[in-house]
C-alpha cells in the first residue's frame, strides 16, 4: 500500500499544480485555484490528499490549520464551501461581549451515536443527484447507509452512484462523516475507489465518489453526491 501511494503521489505530482509557498493558501478551504469557489475536481484532489494518494503540495488550500496534512474534517469544510459558497470576509468590528444567563441558554440535543461511532442521523435511505462536474452528466442517485455486523455499509440502490461497486464498507471519520479508501489490483490495471460523505448544515448529505486508475497517466472519474433523506 505504501509503495502504491508513493507511486501515485509521484505521478500526480508531475501533472498537478505546484504551489511554491504557504502564501498561496486560499482563504476558502479547498479553493486550489483561488477563484473564490470549490469545484468537484478540487474536492477529488482533497480526498486523494487526505487518503495519502496525492501530495499536499498540489493544493495547500486544503491544509486549513497549517499542520502539513489534510484531514477528513478539512475535506468536509471544502464540501460545505462547494455547496454553500466560499465565505466572504467581513469587515473588522469591535464587538461588545454580552453574557447570556445560564438559565436562558438553549441546550443543543446530541444525536444518538451507535457502534462503530456513527450518528443515527446518517443512517437510512438518501436520494438526490450524482453529478459529474467535468462532463456535466447529472444522474439521479439513491443510497442506503446502515450498520451491518458492526460495520457501516453504503449501498448504491439506484446503480448510478458508484461505478465499481454496488456497496462499500465505510469508516466513520466523525459521527456525521464517513469515508472509503479501497484499492483493487495494481499497476497497470488496478484502481483506487474513494467515497466521502458528510452531513451538511442544511441537513443534506453531500460528498464525492471517485475512481482513480493506477495507470500512467492516472485517470480520475468523479461525481458530486448531493442527497436528501427520505421520510
Amino acid at each position: 500500500m505504501s509503495g502504491m501511494r508513493t507511486w501515485m503521489g509521484s505521478v500526480l505530482l508531475s501533472v498537478g499544480l505546484m504551489l511554491s509557498s504557504r502564501a498561496a493558501l486560499a482563504a476558502c478551504g479547498g479553493d486550489c485555484s483561488g477563484d473564490g469557489e470549490v469545484t468537484i475536481n478540487e474536492l477529488v484532489l482533497g480526498v486523494n490528499m487526505a487518503l495519502g494518494t496525492a501530495p499536499l503540495s498540489q493544493c495547500l488550500a486544503f491544509d486549513a490549520d497549517g499542520d502539513g496534512q489534510v484531514t477528513i474534517n478539512e475535506v468536509i469544510g471544502a464540501v460545505n464551501s462547494a455547496l454553500n459558497g466560499c465565505p466572504v470576509a467581513a469587515p473588522t468590528t469591535t464587538a461588545t461581549a454580552t453574557q447570556t444567563p445560564a438559565a436562558q441558554a438553549t441546550a443543543t440535543p446530541t444525536p444518538g451515536i451507535v457502534p462503530p461511532g456513527i450518528s443515527t442521523q446518517m443512517l437510512g435511505t438518501w436520494s438526490g443527484h450524482a453529478k459529474n462536474d467535468t462532463t456535466g452528466v447529472d444522474r439521479p442517485a439513491r443510497i442506503n447507509i446502515a450498520v451491518v455486523n458492526g460495520s457501516v455499509v453504503v449501498k448504491d440502490l439506484s446503480g448510478t452512484a458508484f461505478d465499481k461497486s454496488s456497496s462499500l464498507t465505510a469508516t466513520p471519520a466523525t459521527p456525521t462523516a464517513l469515508y472509503v479508501a479501497k484499492t483493487v489490483g495494481s499497476y497497470p490495471n488496478g484502481y483506487i475507489e474513494a467515497l466521502q460523505l458528510a452531513l451538511a448544515p442544511d441537513g443534506l448529505l453531500a460528498g464525492t465518489y471517485s475512481v482513480t486508475t493506477i495507470s500512467l497517466p492516472p485517470k480520475v472519474t468523479a461525481v458530486a453526491l448531493i442527497l436528501s433523506k427520505e421520510s
